[in-house]
């Protein structure tokens, strides 16, 4: 079941589309670590430069945060 996403930041507010919204993720030596992809229906962690990620649909990411 897709969501509905919205991201904010100081004083906006982003809504997400289909294609979602990337945010990649750098340690602080600004060594890649992943990026974490956002989208209405899933969330996807993609660890470094690897091309295939780890999705978990919101219930999923919902009941391991409830845990």
């Amino acid at each position: 079941m897709a969501r509905r996403v919205s991201l904010s930041a100081v004083n906006s507010e982003l809504r997400l589309a289909n294609n979602g919204v990337t945010i990649k993720v750098d340690a602080d030596d600004h060594e890649r670590s992943g990026r974490l992809r956002i989208g209405r229906a899933k969330i996807v962690w993609t660890p470094k430069f690897k091309q295939i990620g780890f999705g978990k649909t919101w219930e999923q990411l919902i009941d391991f945060l409830k845990s």
